[in-house]
Formats: C-alpha cells, sequence, structure tokens
C-alpha cells in the first residue's frame, strides 16, 4: 500500500510530522527497508515485487538504518517499514545477534515503530526490551471481517488481532493499526460503513494510531479484479469523509494516505484542498474543513453531487 523503493541502489526513505505519544507533534523518519521475501499473497498487496529472495541478516537491515539515518537528520522517532514484518524469519533473520544489530541503530530513540502480523506480536516484546524509547507495532488489521479477509488471502482473523493487541498492551508496547478503505469485494456504498467499524475495532482494542489506507491497483491481480467487477478505487471526497469521521471522534491519532490520492477519481474543483487538509492532518492531528460546492452542494441542491 505504501510506495517503496525498487531493489538495489539506497533504500527509499522519508521525512514527516507525526503525532508522539505524548500528543505533540514531532519530526518522524521512515526507512523503507529491503529484505527477504513475504510468504503472503495479499491480493491488494504489490510489495512482493521489491523483495529479495533470501532474508536479510540483522548486520544487512542495521546497515539499511544507518544509511536511512544519516539521510533523515536528526529525528526523535523512525518507523522501520520493510514490505514484511520485522519477526518474518523468511523476511529478516531473527537470531538474537540480528536482532541486537538492529535495536544498536535504533535504541537511541524516543519512538520506534515497526511491522508485523498479529500472529508474530509474541515476538515484540524481545525487542523492545532492546530500546530504549517506546516501541509501536504497526499491524495490518485491514478489514473487520474474517469472511473477506480469506477472500483478500490475508491469512488472520479479527481475533488474532485482539489477541496480539492484548500481548502488545500487557508489555507496555504501543500498537498502530493499518485499515483498508474500498478494498476488493467492497461496493463503494458499504466502504465507509466497513471503514468505520474497522476504525472502531482498532479503537476497542487500544490502537494509538490508525492509519486509513485507500486501495488502489498496482499490480494485474488487482486490475483482474477490476475488470471482474469487484474493485474500483474510491473517490478523494469519499475518502476524505471517511477520514473526517473518524478522525473527529478523537480516540486515535488518524493518519491519511497521501501518496496515492492522485490515483484516486475526483472533483476538479476541491482535489488539491482535499489532500492538502489530509496533509495537514498527519502533521497536526486536525484536519482543516474543505468545502465545495461542485461534489458537496447544499441541502436541498444535490441534483450535482457526484458522491
Amino acid at each position: 500500500m505504501i510506495a517503496r523503493p525498487a531493489l538495489g541502489g539506497e533504500i527509499a526513505v522519508e521525512r514527516a510530522t507525526e503525532i508522539f505519544p505524548d500528543g505533540t507533534p514531532r519530526a518522524i523518519g521512515t526507512a523503507y527497508l529491503e529484505n527477504g521475501a513475504c510468504p503472503l499473497a495479499c491480493v491488494y498487496c504489490a510489495l512482493y515485487r521489491q523483495a529479495g529472495s533470501e532474508p536479510v541478516s540483522g548486520a544487512g537491515i542495521a546497515a539499511q538504518i544507518r544509511s536511512a539515518r544519516r539521510r533523515l537528520g536528526a529525528v526523535p522517532g523512525i518507523k522501520l517499514y520493510n514490505g514484511s514484518s520485522l519477526f518474518e524469519p523468511r523476511s529478516i533473520r531473527q537470531g538474537d545477534d540480528d536482532f541486537a544489530a538492529i535495536a544498536d541503530e535504533v535504541s537511541d530513540l524516543e519512538l520506534v515503530v515497526v511491522e508485523a502480523r498479529s500472529e508474530q506480536a509474541r515476538r515484540a516484546p524481545g525487542f523492545a526490551r532492546r530500546l530504549r524509547g517506546r516501541l509501536e507495532v504497526a499491524i495490518g488489521l485491514e478489514v473487520a471481517d474474517d469472511s473477506l479477509l480469506e477472500a483478500l488471502g490475508k491469512p488472520t482473523t479479527v481475533r488474532r488481532f485482539r489477541e496480539a493487541a492484548r500481548t502488545l498492551r500487557a508489555e507496555g508496547i504501543l500498537l498502530r493499526a493499518f485499515v483498508l478503505v474500498q478494498p476488493p469485494f467492497v461496493a463503494a456504498a458499504d466502504a465507509a460503513r466497513l471503514a468505520r467499524a474497522t476504525f472502531d475495532l482498532a479503537v476497542e482494542c487500544g490502537a494509538r494510531v490508525v492509519s486509513l489506507l485507500p486501495v488502489v491497483s498496482e499490480h494485474p491481480p488487482m486490475e483482474k479484479l477490476r475488470a471482474a467487477g469487484s474493485f474500483t478505487e474510491i473517490s478523494r471526497e469519499a475518502y476524505f469523509r471517511i477520514v473526517a469521521e473518524c478522525a473527529a471522534r478523537g480516540e486515535a491519532v488518524v493518519l491519511a494516505q497521501t501518496d496515492v490520492l492522485d490515483r484516486l477519481p475526483s472533483c476538479p474543483d476541491c482535489a488539491g484542498a482535499r489532500s492538502s487538509a489530509l496533509s495537514a492532518l498527519n502533521a497536526t492531528g486536525r484536519l482543516p474543513p474543505v468545502e465545495c460546492s461542485r461534489c458537496e452542494p447544499a441541502a436541498g441542491d444535490r441534483t450535482g453531487s457526484r458522491s
């Protein structure tokens, strides 16, 4: 779902501002690590194209982090995103020496965010104990519907997410959840309801941060679903409304995915304003309102509405 580097050359990095656990907006870096293949085959995910064939050693991951931090400059936090899981043995070696090497590169930071699957959350406490700052584990909850998770090729369940959340909470580890917005097999009319229900589940389980990810087509399997009528991207306006409703609840830090907004069908009058507002939300925790007479006409005059 998130833009990643192709294999070869320096890994991609990003520097942004996010809300930290103390409630303040601070600088945070993201390093998009290269590693061995993810064993999953989720239909919406194209990150398999950006992975190697063998697990990467902790020393190899540590070298990537050193390179990323040199380019990011001084930041109090970092997100180590790797298109799989930090705790996946087919992606990254899982020995004590491997995790010691990785932790040594980030143990001085206040916040370290890593990706993991629900089934691997039990491995997080050992890594957390190597850090001086807080560990936050980002898990793809995706959708609060087991049958849909199965259709999407994601071998997990809502129950496993709940169990992972309990494991992390018991160890004082923070939780971040990824939520898909209008994934395959979900009609546009049902997208908001499902996204809100999944957001509610993430909050109920104690997620500090919920990232709402609009699904876009990035590889042939998704185009096959589009041709079959099983997938279409959500409009930017509809996505904005879902993000706005979740953010207004004030129950978690809500993050929008802004790097794919140009791939969503959009109203020409307010597309730029909505993108800017969503970027502001990520940086400040506050979503500026956006009004548009074209796609959101006044009540009583909705004949021209696109959504």
